[in-house]
């Protein structure tokens, strides 16, 4: 037992050993024995190397794909993993993190790099983020009297003129031609900031899974039941007023 702050220093300082031993032992069982932890939501972050606190990281469940952005937002209901078997009207249903997930995203990151090479060179601190250009999939969001709106229309001749140098721009940074009409532009700059959107997070999604200070597995780590009733009563609170 140890009497002190919560924090991964103390994992590491004072139960890194005890971790290893559990480890070593399933290891020279076979694997004939299963090691699990019941643990609160913050140990089970510390300890398996994923998740945060909602609004601080981008990625805060140590088990799914959620992020921040997507947490109180509806999803597609055609890229729902369950398919069929999803009868929700809207969709909030996020894959798990296993093995193969991984994978895929290092897939489709290797994919969106061959695509668009100019995405292997970019920071996703600063490159991605010094656009105006922006282009959104959420309805509400969209705003075609906003210049640096990707469904922006010029109402006079001048503004026209303003937005097809503006695309030129654009497609040349990210390496595309800039030939064609102002519709065929739009489209192939909105098909490139989508394939940004999508490389970002598979490039934070993969940096997420922090393998190097996990101490265990996180299909080794069981929350606490308490804590995931607070959630849910947080979470259909939340519905109430999206609803309202």
């Amino acid at each position: 037992m140890a009497l002190a702050k919560d924090s991964k220093d103390l994992y590491r300082t004072e139960f890194a050993d005890f971790f290893q031993f559990l480890r070593d032992n399933k290891h020279e069982k076979g694997f004939r024995i299963k090691f699990l932890f019941p643990q609160d939501m913050s140990s089970i972050w510390k300890t398996t190397g994923r998740g945060f606190t909602a609004k601080v990281k981008s990625f805060l469940c140590y088990c799914c794909a959620v992020t921040t952005s997507s947490l109180a937002a509806a999803q597609p209901k055609e890229k729902c993993f369950r398919g069929p078997l999803c009868l929700q009207p809207l969709c909030y249903h996020h894959p798990m993190i296993c093995e193969e997930t991984i994978q895929s995203w290092g897939i489709q990151k290797q994919q969106l790099e061959d695509q668009y090479q100019y995405l292997s060179s970019l920071t996703l601190d600063s490159d991605l983020k010094a656009s105006k250009v922006f282009v959104s999939s959420i309805n509400e969001l969209r705003d075609d009297l906003n210049p640096n709106d990707i469904d922006y229309q010029p109402s006079t001749m001048e503004e026209g003129i303003e937005v097809n140098a503006s695309l030129n721009r654009k497609l040349g940074f990210q390496q595309l031609p800039a030939t064609g009409t102002v519709r065929e532009k739009r489209q192939r700059l909105r098909s490139a900031l989508e394939a940004e959107q999508i490389y970002g997070l598979m490039t934070k999604l993969i940096n997420s899974i922090d393998y190097e200070s996990a101490f265990c597995a996180a299909e080794d780590a069981i929350p606490f039941i308490m804590h995931a009733g607070n959630r849910m009563n947080e979470k259909l609170f939340m519905m109430l007023l999206l609803q309202a």
